[in-house]
């Protein structure tokens, strides 16, 4: 599973930025971004598996919650979430985590 690198993140995510404001959080959507395509592939696997990690047993990000299946892969985690910043410019100035975290809501929803 994915629990060594969420260590690092997750006291980073105790106050992320909500989807519906401006981002008061550690790192932007537009930084991280830029991280995964500067082939900082350690820095981006790490930011996306610490946001799955707190998100695997329920846990919501701003409002954000997804049912993450544990055969999901670290590289998985990592393509969903840099597809879901390629694909929202006009989102990527919010918080990171909260971003991420709507991509993987968007990717594994929970059924009802």
């Amino acid at each position: 599973m994915w629990r060594p690198a969420a260590i690092a993140v997750a006291a980073l995510l105790a106050a992320p930025a909500a989807a519906e404001g401006p981002s008061s959080s550690w790192t932007t959507g537009s930084e991280l971004r830029t991280t995964c395509e500067a082939a900082a592939l350690g820095p981006c696997l790490g930011y996306a598996v610490a946001i799955a990690d707190v998100m695997v047993n329920g846990n919501t990000i701003t409002s954000w919650r997804a049912c993450i299946p544990e055969a999901a892969t670290t590289g998985q985690l990592k393509d969903i979430a840099v597809r879901y910043l390629r694909d929202h410019p006009d989102e990527r100035h919010y918080g990171a985590a909260s971003l991420v975290a709507a991509a993987f809501a968007q990717a594994f929803p929970c059924k009802p």
